[in-house]
């Protein structure tokens, strides 16, 4: 097919802690995250997360691949933390961080797209945006109006 387009939709849900005063831990713990293969906009993880998502990648020449996505974000539970973070990376901290949600859920909507060019097979240089809005936890706790956006640029070199 021209293009060569590749759709998929789907959903996510993980356990956020009901009772996060009590000796139990409810919330699902990502013990080894690969945070951005599944969240290019990196301030949430998959702990305490429920998410809606559609995909679409197109290859529109041999060198040139399009991807653009749009997710509908929410916190589990709103009585659990709004965790980020990828992980222990390195020996002074454990690499996750917890805000309280204030009692609100929606995380907000993402909308993104990211261009890559491939010129050869060991140069690889991407393009990448996504706009947020909605994110009422963030508008809480920040006294913002719930937006955000975040934009990269990277090239990759292989063997």
């Amino acid at each position: 097919m021209r293009w060569s387009p590749w759709l998929r939709a789907g959903a996510f849900h993980s356990s956020g802690d009901a009772q996060p005063g009590d000796a139990v831990h409810g919330t699902f713990f990502q013990l080894l995250p690969t945070p951005r293969l599944y969240a290019r906009f990196p301030f949430y993880n998959a702990m305490n997360t429920e998410e809606l998502f559609g995909q679409g990648t197109f290859k529109l020449t041999r060198t040139f691949t399009a991807r653009t996505g749009i997710n509908v974000l929410r916190l589990s539970n709103a009585r659990d933390l709004w965790y980020s973070g990828g992980g222990a990376f390195d020996g002074t901290g454990f690499g996750y961080a917890g805000r309280p949600s204030l009692a609100e859920r929606s995380l907000g909507r993402i909308a993104d797209g990211a261009l890559e060019w491939k010129p050869t097979r060991w140069v690889a240089m991407e393009g990448y945006l996504g706009l947020n809005w909605g994110n009422e936890v963030a508008r809480h706790i920040y006294g913002t109006n719930g937006r955000g956006q975040f934009g990269y640029v990277e090239m990759t070199l292989t063997r």
